[in-house]
This record gives structure tokens, C-alpha cells and sequence, in this order.
């Protein structure tokens, strides 16, 4: 289903802030837009199913062709789909076979792009006193900025409005129905539309099957849905004022970690008129059975954007403070007492997250997505993760890509740690920064070991530290992976398009203005990295992975020391290897398939070097790592 974005002549709002597509480097600062709320009396076209002025780009005369930088970046019209070095499909739009208009950005790809195409010949909107524009369009995001422009001369171009801003390494559905209500050239007999690319080295952009008719008098548009109330601070455009990070939506929770949750639709009145009655529902799926709950009804004026809200809701699932262990998804919708004229832009929103014993997470188990360079230099990635309740966390837990254009290699290194504090705020007496290890205590040497799964991501569960970590209730905590540069290799990790807005972080060592103390959001991106918890001390025991693995004893050893290890599943394909500080391996034992429940304890007599030692349990593309130390 497609879906409808409705804008009421004013921008998406993000804040998102821009950082590198894979081997991209060019930037340029986004701009924000004003939201209109003009109200206006109703136009005399009837509706989009008998527009004013229509077109479908099977005709390329119909639209005039030139851009402000004096280059040779252009648009295009054809069937011709993207084919830069980072290539997205063609547009998927109703008469896609009969034409449409491309900005191949990343095609392109000069560095100094303002390109724009207009309609050649005026339109009469003379009988008109309210117009809006309906297209089919597909965007993807890295630096880009959109505008739809009006003028009623072809010559002189006003109301510049911002649209499509997804965020960095994002994009629209494919197509989305996107509608603007448009200022300027209502009432005009020589009406021009132009839709123009600023930027560098984008992806592409692309629209087709335009239409323009009059803005419904009753619409509503879900632009938005939150199950944790984090997103309460409301304010997009001044996001680094972080009041947010006092809530921070997970997608995964340890059992004694969930808390009551605020149901959240972020909603915009695109109609002319006043819609009364506006409720949101939410609709759990819990283990346990379904839960519903409903707000409060309330009212927003034309061209306004509201909150509307369900708070504080302890699930009944939860207990009291323990959660279900499982699945859970919330469908949020909206209602009010007019008939909607656009449905299309108000379906419900699902999101998801489990609840288990073993971590606190952003990515959902979700596969990859995308993933980013170093850029050449040291980077931090990092997933920021509050606790409801005193704990303590011994584990991280992060996935690396073994793929063509991501080709990390054994011996590649990074340096594991735990950050206390909120980096989105500037340090001080109410955010006190520490980080709980040096760079030698955590590190994660890429064995040979990982190139033998056949699974694209390997998840390693690394302990970080045998007594555990104290958490406290109300802290933003962090899990870091850092990646040295190592020349032209390095260590690569997935991200996926999760559930919450700046969730992912990377520092950023090109000292840019990135926030307070120069980290910048990933938006939706998050890294697969997750802070992780014990099951008793010494040990790591999660249910997802069906295995545990104790510290090898004596540590540190002369090389004759002993493993203990249990399976709390049956598994297939159980290895135990250790490896050296490049990466090899220097022994290795295969135990095919082993039963459940059965408590093995390896007695080693290894002639090693003296040195520190990784060595793992693997069962499929599930990796529990420890240190072993051999002295002689």
C-alpha cells in the first residue's frame, strides 16, 4: 500500500544530521522550513480524481529542463532507473512504463548540483483559490535537499518549500504518494511548478503522475508512532537540547528492565478545516493475549501538528515490573469525527520490540540494513540504552559483516567499552562522563574463525567485564565499539533501520559541529550493538543463544588450564577454537552436534607463547568470546 505524506505548504521536520554514505564524503548543510497554517477558503476543483492539470511524463515536452550551476547535472525523462555506484531501483509508479522524471544524484555526482525541472507551458489555476499538488515520487537520502517552488511568471521563484527529508541513508516508501498544498499561484492564469535538487552526491530522485486539485477539507496524516515516552521533548528542530535522552526507546528489554510505556501518534491536520473527535488507539500483542487502550479525544486546527498521547500504560503482561518473555507489537491508528478524505495517510503504524533476560537493544534482531566506512579515521559507534532498575551488565554484544563490499579481514581490531552519561549533552555536574575500560581490556581481534560461517553477520558476545558493571536506574548508559585505522582494512558492523529516532551514534574525529560534545545521530540507522547481562557472575547465559561458557581456570595460565561449558538446547555444529592476537587459529576442536543440558570441561595442555588469548564457543553464526591470558 502506498503511503501519503500531506504537507500544508510546510516541510518534513528531522533531525537527522548528516554523516557518510559508504565511501561518500561530501556534505552540505540541510535547511529547515516554516510550517504554514494559513486557512484559506475551499478551491472549486472537486478532488484528485478530476484534477485541475495532470501529467504522467510520457510526454517530454511538457516540461523544461535547466539547472543553477552552470554544469551538465541534469534532470532527466525517460524509463532509464539510476545506475550511479550506489544505484536504487526506478520509481515503482502507476505509469512508470510511460516515463518519469530522475535526478541521478550519485550517477552524476560532481559535487556542486541545483538542478530543476518545470512545466514548460503555464497553467490557468485562474478559477482556483486553493491548489495543491499530488505526485508519485521515490527519494533516497545521504546529503541532498528537495524543493517544490511556485512562480507565475516561469522567471521569478517563491515559496521554496523543503519536502523528502528522510534522513541520511533513508528513503520514501517506493512510490509514496506525497501531497503539498501550494501558496502563490492560486488564482493565477500563469501558474509554474518546479521541483529542484541542491546538493553534491546524493542517490537519486525521482517523480511521476502529477496532479493538481484542490486540499481536502477533512485529512488527517499519521506522521509518526512512539511506544516509549523518550520522544516526549516534542521539539524536532531543536533536538539537541536532549531532554529526550531522559527516555529512550528500546526494541529489546531485559525482563526487570520494562517500564510503563507512553503511547505516542504524531499527528498533522492536512484538511482546511478544524478535525474534532481526534483520538489514537493502541492495540498490544502481548504473550499473554491482546491489550487495548485509547486516549482521551481532542481537537486540531488546520495545519497544526499535535502529540496526542496514551501515558504511563504498565502492561498488564508486564507484571508489575517483569515482563513476558516474548514478541510484542503495538498498532497505533488515529480517529476523528469527520470522514477522512485522504485514508491513505493515516494507516495504522506498527512497531515491535521483545522482552527477554539477556539485553537491552535498539535493532530488533533485524537483518542489516546498511553499514558505513571509517571514513579513514578512527570512529566510535555506540547505542545508548536506561535502565528502570539497578543491574549489572558483563557483556556486549555486536555483529560484524563478512561480505563483497564490506571485507573485513582477520586480524582487523576493535576496542570494546561502556560509557556513562548522555553524549547529547554537554558534560557537567548533572552529566558526568566516564568510560568504565581502557582500549587493551575489551579488545575484539577478527579471527580466521569468522570467515567460515556461511552467515553474513556473525553476532559475538564479548565479555567485558567477570563481575559485572553496576547500572542505575534513570542513566543513559552506552555500549561503544571503537574502529582504529588500520590502513586499508577494517572491521566492519551491520546497522539496521530500526524502531527509534537517534538511536545510533557516531563520534565524529573531523571535529564538526555534531552536538555538544561532536557526536552525530544516525536517525533511524541503529548499530547491531547491545548491552548485555549474565545470567549469574562469570558466566553468560541467554536464551537466544542456548549456551554458556565459563572463564577458563586458571587465568592466567602456563597453558595447561580447563573450559567449562553448557548447552541448553540441543545444537548442531558446536566449535570451540582460540586464536591469537592476529587472528589465527591456534587450536581448534569441532563437537558436531551435542545434546542439551550436558556440562562439558575441556582440559587444555597447550604449548603457547606467552600472550592474551581470545577463545570461543561458536554454535552457527553465534559466537560467546573470552580472554585467556598464558604466562610462562
Amino acid at each position: 500500500m502506498k503511503r501519503t505524506f500531506y504537507l500544508l505548504v510546510g516541510g518534513l521536520l528531522t533531525s537527522t544530521l548528516a554523516i557518510g554514505q559508504v565511501s561518500k564524503t561530501h556534505t552540505i548543510e540541510k535547511k529547515g522550513v516554516d510550517r504554514h497554517t494559513d486557512k484559506t477558503s475551499v478551491s472549486t476543483a472537486k478532488d484528485f480524481n478530476d484534477p485541475v492539470w495532470e501529467d504522467d511524463f510520457s510526454d517530454p515536452s511538457v516540461w523544461t529542463i535547466d539547472n543553477n550551476a552552470g554544469n551538465e547535472d541534469n534532470w532527466v525523462i525517460g524509463t532509464d532507473v539510476p545506475s550511479g555506484a550506489f544505484a536504487i531501483d526506478g520509481i515503482a509508479s502507476t505509469t512508470a512504463a510511460n516515463g518519469f522524471a530522475l535526478f541521478d544524484s550519485d550517477l552524476l555526482c560532481s559535487g556542486n548540483q541545483d538542478a530543476w525541472i518545470r512545466n514548460t507551458d503555464p497553467i490557468d489555476l485562474s478559477n482556483e483559490s486553493l491548489i495543491a499538488i499530488q505526485m508519485e515520487t521515490y527519494y533516497r537520502q545521504y546529503q541532498g535537499t528537495c524543493y517544490i517552488e511556485t512562480s507565475v511568471d516561469g522567471e521569478t521563484w517563491g515559496n521554496s518549500v523543503e519536502i523528502l527529508n528522510v534522513g541520511v541513508n533513508n528513503s520514501t516508501d517506493n512510490p509514496t504518494l506525497f501531497t503539498l498544498t501550494l501558496d502563490g499561484i492560486a488564482g493565477s492564469s500563469t501558474a509554474y511548478i518546479r521541483f529542484r535538487y541542491e546538493g553534491g552526491c546524493d542517490y537519486a530522485w525521482m517523480i511521476d503522475d502529477i496532479k493538481l486539485a484542490a486540499p481536502p477539507a477533512n485529512d488527517l496524516s499519521l506522521k509518526g508512532a512512539y511506544y516509549d515516552e523518550y520522544v516526549t521533548f516534542l521539539d524536532l528542530d531543536e533536538f539537541l537540547d536532549v531532554d529526550y535522552v531522559q527516555h529512550l526507546e528500546h526494541s529489546q528489554y531485559k525482563a526487570n528492565q520494562v517500564r510503563p510505556l507512553t503511547f505516542i501518534a504524531d499527528i498533522e491536520n492536512t484538511g482546511v478545516n478544524e478535525q474534532t473527535g481526534v483520538t489514537v488507539t493502541a492495540v498490544v500483542s502481548t504473550p499473554d493475549g491482546t491489550e487495548t487502550y485509547t486516549s482521551d479525544a481532542t481537537s486540531i486546527a488546520a495545519g497544526e501538528r499535535s502529540y496526542v498521547m496514551i501515558p504511563d500504560v504498565m502492561l498488564d503482561a508486564f507484571d508489575g515490573g517483569t515482563g513476558s518473555i516474548g514478541d510484542y507489537s503495538v498498532e497505533i491508528s488515529i480517529s476523528q469525527d469527520q470522514e477522512d478524505e485522504i485514508p491513505d495517510n493515516n494507516m495504522p503504524i506498527t512497531k515491535s520490540f521483545k522482552v527477554d533476560e539477556d539485553f537491552m537493544a535498539s535493532d530488533l534482531d533485524t537483518d542489516w540494513t546498511t553499514y558505513y566506512p571509517t571514513l579513514g579515521e578512527n570512529a566510535i559507534w555506540a547505542s545508548r540504552v536506561m535502565f528502570e532498575n539497578e543491574d549489572q551488565v558483563n557483556a556486549i554484544q555486536f555483529g560484524i559483516l563478512n561480505t563483497d563490499d564490506a571485507p573485513s579481514s582477520p586480524g582487523d581490531v576493535c576496542y570494546l567499552n561502556m560509557r556513562r552519561g548522555s553524549v547529547l549533552e554537554a558534560e557537567g555536574e548533572d552529566n558526568e562522563m566516564f568510560r568504565y575500560f581502557d582500549e587493551e581490556e575489551v579488545e575484539y581481534v577478527l579471527t580466521e574463525a569468522d570467515f567460515t560461517t556461511s552467515e553474513v553477520t556473525t553476532w559475538i558476545t564479548m565479555i567485558i567485564d567477570n563481575d559485572g558493571v553496576d547500572v542505575e536506574p534513570g542513566v543513559v548508559y552506552q555500549a561503544e565499539l571503537e574502529i582504529p585505522a588500520l590502513g586499508e582494512s577494517y572491521l566492519w558492523i551491520p546497522f539496521s533501520n530500526g524502531q527509534s529516532e537517534y538511536t545510533g551514534l557516531l563520534f565524529d574525529y573531523y571535529e564538526q559541529s555534531g552536538g555538544p560534545q561532536g557526536w552525530w545521530t544516525l536517525g533511524q540507522n541503529n548499530p547491531h550493538l547491545r548491552l548485555g547481562f549474565s545470567g549469574s557472575v562469570g558466566t553468560d547465559e541467554r536464551s537466544d543463544l542456548n549456551f554458556k561458557m565459563d572463564q577458563n581456570f586458571p587465568n592466567p595460565s602456563n597453558g595447561t588450564t580447563s573450559v567449562k561449558w553448557e548447552l541448553l538446547e540441543p545444537a548442531n555444529n558446536v566449535d570451540f577454537f582460540i586464536t591469537d592476537v592476529t587472528g589465527k587459529i591456534v587450536y581448534s576442536k569441532s563437537f558436531g552436534s551435542r545434546p542439551a543440558g550436558v556440562q562439558e570441561q575441556m582440559n587444555l595442555s597447550l604449548d603457547l607463547p606467552a600472550g592474551t588469548y581470545q577463545y570461543a564457543l561458536q554454535i552457527g553464526n553465534q559466537r560467546l568470546v573470552r580472554k585467556m591470558i598464558v604466562t610462562k
